[in-house]
C-alpha cells in the first residue's frame, strides 16, 4: 500500500514538473526590471515576460543575457553573428551602413565612453556572437564595455507587441577611410536584412 502511495506521489510530482516546464516554455517567465539601462522602453520595476527561443535571435530583439558572474541583464540585440559593428560619432554602423533605431529617444547618441573622442570603435563579431546595447545609451553598461556576448549567454527573449518598433538601415555609409558618406537620411530598410558584408573594414577587435 505504501509503495502505491509513493508511486502516486512521484507521478504527481513528475506531472507538476512537466506542467511547470510546459508553462515556462510556452508562456515564458516573468522578471522585474532593475535599473534604467533600457529606459524609456522599460522603467525600473517594470515586469517583463520572457520566453526561451529555439530560433536564432534577430536584430532588435530584447533579450535576457547572463553575465560572467551569473547576473542577468536586459539588453537589445544590435549586431548579429559575423557582422562588423562600428560606433562612430554617436551612431552605430553595421558593415559600414548606419543603423536606424526608431525606439531611441530623440537626440540619443551612441558613444563608447566619451563623446569628445570621435575615434571609431570597431568589433568583428564571431559566428556565435551578438552585440547588445541598452536603449538608454548614456547610462547603460553593455557590449561597448564588456564586448560581444556569446549565443549561450542569451537566456530568453522578451515578449514584445507585434507593432513594436524595429531597427532598420539608413542610406548613410561609413567609408573604409572613416568618412561618412551622406545619403537620403531617414530612408531605411528593415533591420531583418543585413547590409552587404564585403566592404573593407577598419581595424576591428573581437
Amino acid at each position: 500500500m505504501k509503495n502505491i502511495r509513493l508511486r502516486r506521489l512521484l507521478l504527481v510530482f513528475a506531472l507538476v514538473l512537466v506542467g511547470v516546464q510546459f508553462v515556462r516554455t510556452s508562456f515564458g517567465t516573468f522578471s522585474v526590471v532593475d535599473g534604467v539601462s533600457m529606459y524609456p522602453t522599460f522603467h525600473p520595476n517594470d515586469i517583463v515576460q520572457a520566453r526561451i527561443s529555439y530560433t536564432a535571435a534577430e536584430r532588435g530583439d530584447i533579450v535576457i543575457v547572463a553575465g560572467e558572474h551569473g547576473e542577468q541583464m536586459i539588453k537589445r540585440i544590435v549586431g548579429l553573428p559575423g557582422e562588423t559593428l562600428t560606433v562612430y560619432r554617436g551612431f552605430v554602423y553595421i558593415n559600414h551602413q548606419r543603423l536606424y533605431e526608431p525606439y531611441l529617444p530623440k537626440y540619443t547618441y551612441t558613444f563608447k565612453s566619451n563623446e569628445r573622442d570621435e575615434r571609431a570603435d570597431v568589433w568583428q563579431l564571431a559566428s556565435d556572437e551578438y552585440f547588445v546595447l541598452g536603449d538608454n545609451r548614456p547610462q547603460s553598461t553593455d557590449s561597448r564595455h564588456y564586448g560581444p556576448v556569446a549565443r549561450r549567454q542569451i537566456q530568453r527573449v522578451v515578449n514584445s507587441p507585434a507593432n513594436a518598433l524595429r531597427p532598420g538601415f539608413c542610406e548613410i555609409m561609413l567609408s573604409d577611410t572613416g568618412q561618412v558618406v551622406p545619403g537620403k537620411y531617414g530612408h531605411h530598410s528593415s533591420g531583418r536584412n543585413r547590409p552587404p558584408n564585403h566592404l573593407p573594414g577598419l581595424n576591428a577587435k573581437s
